[in-house]
């Protein structure tokens, strides 16, 4: 009762943890990837597997010792606010565009920066306004695949485990401009560079934006997110109770991010490699007139490896910085919005993530399988260094009112402040310094998943069975996804 009892005070506190910072004016967002989901990986198959081992240890002439574990599964996020937040400026679930003469002043992106010009004379549209929105939404789909393999020419309690998670994912930032006023409109010719209708004219521009686009539609992206192998020696594996020991190697064979556009699909860890180790441990609590009800819990660790990734940075204090002008000091022949340089290649080191998860298991009559559990994960914050050193000799770019550069600078200028302004003196250069590095990466990220499975098992020549039927929701702040998911497991041992 005292176990219980506080397994249920640290389930809460994780759970309060877990929704108590966010974090807003990001870049890059990495979702949990399928293979750090201990509930995916380990709800009822978990107890499945060391039943199975247990078999097999008892009588090994009677089957070979192999186990096959498939789970069809789909998961969609939730809390869409909160994820809007993420990407947005300042903690804001809607943002104001309006130009210099529009005649608002509470404003969080300046009309001029997004080329939102007359189509008859290309001349500025300073009396546009606009609100935009984002309710980003990410699915995924696929088949999780897990075999294990008692290694019996070594020891009949090591086993050989290797997952293949097939997935589909789907990110939607879900882009709605609304309340548009004075917008210009548009002629049946060819549109000159930086010329936009609208916001969302601008920021799905193919021409203008390389990266960084804030897509108006669904992005997928399907594949074989990561390969996870085990070696799991049982040190002890008894009816009462059950204890392993694994060391893990997870290879990359998904995606690596490629900064394109915000909240870009992405299949498995970002191509890090990873090494970990974990426990499983296995309790009865009660066996009684076929009621057999076991305590599970199992502890994983995983350090993933440095590497290259694309990532795109804001400058300091400057949310959304990106979507300004630049041009450079020595011929101002560039002219080109600044996702197109903040964009590189950066060396990004995600470092540790640990998983804890904690189920009770109930079993009728070899027959009836309940599960209920509780799974905290944790990662850290990303570290970030530049793969090739900054060398653009560029400055933001001064406009005039035709929405063409001065030749100018305008250094202080911010995505809500007029670029058509008060000038610098002398050419100011964006220094490295005035880059935030931690506007692209991952912070350290807490959350909390629970899951109730059930389904039956049964025999077939000499085979043993399982199906079950799960539904799962997680918790988290904006560092991680809410999401809910449901799965189809079928386990069988042969």
């Amino acid at each position: 009762m005292k176990i219980t009892k506080q397994i249920i005070i640290f389930s809460l506190l994780a759970l309060f943890l877990s929704n108590l910072s966010s974090v807003t004016n990001k870049t890059f967002f990495m979702p949990r990837p399928i293979q750090q989901d201990a509930v995916m990986q380990n709800a009822m198959s978990l107890e499945f597997t060391n039943v199975m081992s247990l078999e097999y240890a008892k009588d090994p002439d009677i089957n070979c010792g192999f186990i096959l574990i498939g789970n069809l599964f789909y998961e969609q996020s939730t809390s869409k606010s909160d994820l809007a937040k993420y990407f947005s400026i300042n903690n804001k679930t809607e943002l104001t565009i309006a130009g210099n003469t529009s005649g608002i002043t509470e404003k969080d992106i300046a009309t001029e920066w997004l080329g939102i010009s007359n189509w008859d004379s290309t001349t500025l549209e300073q009396n546009f306004s606009s609100k935009i929105n984002l309710s980003p939404e990410q699915k995924e789909f696929g088949i999780n695949f897990q075999a294990h393999k008692v290694l019996n020419f070594i020891s009949n309690k090591l086993w050989l485990s290797i997952t293949l998670p097939f997935i589909q994912k789907e990110t939607d930032l879900k882009l709605n401009e609304t309340n548009i006023q004075n917008e210009p409109t548009k002629q049946p010719i060819d549109v000159p560079k930086f010329m936009s209708q609208n916001a969302s004219d601008f920021f799905n521009s193919e021409e203008n934006l390389r990266y960084g686009k804030i897509k108006n539609g669904v992005q997928k992206l399907a594949g074989l997110a990561d390969i996870n192998l085990k070696l799991n020696y049982f040190f002890k594996n008894k009816k009462s109770w059950t204890l392993s020991f694994y060391p893990q190697l997870t290879i990359p064979t998904g995606y690596k991010p490629t900064a394109k556009y915000l909240f870009e699909p992405i299949i498995g860890n970002g191509r890090h490699w990873e090494l970990g180790a974990g426990l499983n441990f296995e309790m009865e609590l009660l066996d009684k007139n076929k009621h057999l009800l076991s305590f599970i819990s199992k502890l994983d660790y995983n350090y993933s490896f440095e590497s290259t990734e694309k990532r795109t940075l804001d400058l300091k204090e400057k949310p959304w910085s990106r979507y300004l002008r630049l041009t450079d000091q020595a011929t101002h022949q560039i002219n080109t919005v600044a996702v197109n340089l903040f964009t590189q290649d950066f060396k990004i080191q995600p470092e540790s993530n640990l998983n804890l998860l904690l189920s009770l298991h109930y079993d009728h009559n070899d027959f009836l399988n309940l599960e209920l559990g509780y799974n905290l994960w944790w990662k850290a914050k990303e570290g970030i260094k530049f793969k090739n050193e900054w060398v653009e000799n560029v400055g933001i770019t001064q406009l005039n009112a035709d929405n063409n550069p001065t030749g100018n600078t305008i250094s202080n200028a911010t995505i809500a402040t007029n670029p058509l302004g008060t000038g610098n003196t002398s050419f100011t250069t964006i220094e490295l310094d005035n880059l935030d590095l931690n506007s692209a990466i991952h912070d350290s990220a807490l959350s909390n998943k629970i899951y109730l499975s059930g389904g039956v098992e049964g025999t077939w020549k000499q085979n043993i069975y399982q199906t079950n039927l799960a539904l799962a929701y997680e918790f988290a702040s904006n560092k991680a996804l809410s999401a809910w998911s449901l799965w189809l497991q079928a386990n069988l041992y042969i």
